[in-house]
């Protein structure tokens, strides 16, 4: 396993940074993992906000999906990340215990992209990053 397909709460902070960087309100997140990590952050809400403002420039809400969301064929985001930083590392396929999805992984590698079809659809929209409607 290289450094790039590291699984761990470093590595996920990283690409929850680079998420962040991304600067797209409503992004939806897949990874169970980085989600975890995000929650685990939020407890330390001066911590957090900090780390919002360094990767967002502004502090970011949570939110979980709720029915009437908007809902993606596919992750919209993916093209934009790898424009920035290259293709999603593994730790964006971790389950919450740390196992990589491979089904999911492989269809990435394959064709470049994250559909969000049911029955996945739920699993994959486990919640969607905004901006602070109001930033101090």
């Amino acid at each position: 396993m290289s450094a790039s397909d590291e699984i761990s709460k470093e590595a996920a902070i990283k690409e929850l940074g680079r998420y962040f960087q991304l600067r797209i309100p409503g992004a939806p997140m897949f990874s169970d993992y980085i989600d975890d990590v995000w929650h685990d952050m939020m407890a330390d809400r001066e911590a957090y906000d900090e780390f919002a403002r360094t990767n967002w420039g502004q502090l970011v809400e949570h939110h979980e999906f709720e029915e009437g969301d908007a809902v993606y064929a596919e992750i919209p985001w993916v093209k934009d990340y790898e424009q920035k930083f290259g293709k999603l590392p593994a730790v964006w396929f971790a389950r919450s215990d740390g196992s990589i999805d491979t089904e999911l992984q492989t269809e990435y590698q394959e064709t470049g992209k994250i559909e969000n079809t049911p029955p996945r659809r739920s699993s994959l929209m486990t919640c969607l990053c905004r901006p602070d409607p109001h930033p101090i």
